[in-house]
């Protein structure tokens, strides 16, 4: 995945409106509470639907302990709204947006919408289409097409305006893009329509499915990281089966030898530790275990993955997961800087920008660390995303630092980590000024330097 994509947010949990842009190395920062994790929720959430996941499923998944989604199903709506939508946006080519609806504990899909510069294709839920749940979110069309269909919804496809079409759709379950089976039937239908944009359609289902199925999500736990585990290829989204996967990208994978170089690169960036190897044991039950080897005064010294600390785990678990994913996939990974001693931020993203870029991997980091920030690399600063509440209608808001009408006159007042913790960057964001303001601010200067110099 070479091209840049975005996540659209409306009525999800904190955030009313907003969207969040991915670039090659992404770092997502903001206060408690502002809706960092939410607005990777979002993300998730799409991620999961999109690779054929049944929203049944979901659901369950939302209420147990796996906590892919944290709260209940009735909590996933902003401000008691009757439904969210989640969008993925490519470049400028299309839009593809997800109705989703909580009602009484269970999740249905309303509709789904791919829009082209030529036309929009709709792929509806009649049985669920109303007014009532879309006019949170404003979508005019599709309360227009409800009551165009009114007393037609067993026609397959119905063409309303000059060049939109709405498809019926009975799965309210599981997305349009996980029944490969039905899309035979809407492409020669389609056709017939003389649907100016079908092969854009045809591609823009492979490109969300090809994006969303290959984001991997991690949130990683240590203490979950000590047990034994099967040799396999997929870390965990905690990194409870990092022994096994370690195990295999060092004992089985075409590149084992250089996998395994990289991962003692990484862990030799944590300090008051010299790591010269890693080791495993693999028991009768082909369960493994690891242990680092540390060397100091020419004495190596054996430490088992339960004695390991946090950090040296986390480390662990960031590298495995940049040399496990497969090539040109989306990284996100969630308070990156917790266990990991500042002093060595800068070495880890660096190497952790390395081997992203060597393997085309996006990154998407969100972190409270200053020495984090202070890391990331000048071409990627513009990139940074701010998560905010906004201070009048509490709702949580991202921007792109790129994207301030006056990121100059920000970025040259210091580091990126020390601006956050004086609270600039706060202050540009939520307060930001006029240019009548700037232009009186500079005048007062000038005259006091006028009046100083006399």
């Amino acid at each position: 995945m070479t091209d840049n994509f975005s996540i659209t947010i409306k009525n999800f949990k904190s955030y009313k409106e907003a969207t969040l842009p991915l670039a090659p190395l992404t770092l997502l920062i903001g206060a408690n509470a502002s809706g960092k994790s939410n607005a990777i929720e979002a993300f998730r959430f799409l991620s999961w639907v999109a690779g054929g996941e049944r929203l049944s499923t979901l659901k369950n998944r939302v209420n147990d302990s796996d906590k892919i989604i944290r709260g209940t199903v009735n909590d996933l709506t902003f401000s008691n709204s009757k439904s969210f939508n989640i969008g993925f946006q490519f470049s400028n080519n299309f839009i593809f947006d997800i109705i989703v609806s909580p009602s009484e504990n269970i999740l249905k899909i309303v509709a789904e919408i791919f829009r082209f510069q030529e036309g929009t294709l709709f792929f509806y839920r009649k049985k669920l289409l109303n007014s009532e749940s879309l006019i949170d979110i404003e979508l005019e069309k599709l309360i227009k097409l409800d009551n165009l269909l009114d007393g037609h919804e067993n026609f397959l496809i119905q063409q309303f305006g000059n060049h939109d079409f709405a498809v019926n759709f009975d799965e309210d379950d599981i997305s349009i893009l996980s029944t490969q089976s039905k899309y035979n039937l809407y492409w020669q239908s389609l056709e017939n329509f003389k649907f100016s944009s079908l092969d854009k359609f045809r591609n823009s289902e492979i490109t969300i499915k090809t994006n969303l199925s290959e984001s991997f999500f991690f949130d990683f736990v240590p203490s979950k990281m000590r047990a034994e585990s099967l040799s396999e290829k997929d870390l965990r989204s905690n990194g409870q089966n990092l022994a096994g996967v370690l195990h295999y990208l060092c004992e089985k994978d075409e590149h084992a030898s250089d996998n395994e170089t990289k991962l003692l690169n990484l862990i030799k960036s944590l300090p008051e530790q010299n790591i010269i190897d890693i080791k495993f044991y693999v028991d009768h039950r082909q369960r493994v275990e690891f242990a680092l080897i540390e060397n100091f005064g020419n004495t190596p010294k054996e430490f088992p993955m339960d004695l390991l600390s946090d950090g040296t785990l986390k480390v662990l678990a960031i590298a495995t997961a940049l040399l496990s994913v497969s090539t040109g996939s989306t990284l996100v990974i969630e308070e990156i800087d917790n266990s990991i001693h500042p002093s060595r931020a800068h070495d880890i993203l660096s190497l952790m920008r390395q081997y992203a870029e060597e393997r085309g991997l996006k990154l998407l980091l969100s972190t409270h660390n200053p020495a984090l920030m202070d890391a990331i690399p000048d071409k990627a600063l513009a990139d940074v995303v701010f998560c905010y509440r906004d201070p009048q209608q509490g709702d949580s808001r991202l921007v792109r630092l790129g994207d301030l009408d006056d990121y100059v006159g920000l970025v040259v007042q210091g580091s990126l980590g020390d601006l956050v913790t004086r609270g600039i960057v706060e202050r540009f964001v939520k307060h930001p000024k006029t240019k009548e303001e700037k232009k009186k601010q500079a005048l007062d200067w000038l005259k006091q330097m006028q009046v100083d110099s006399q």
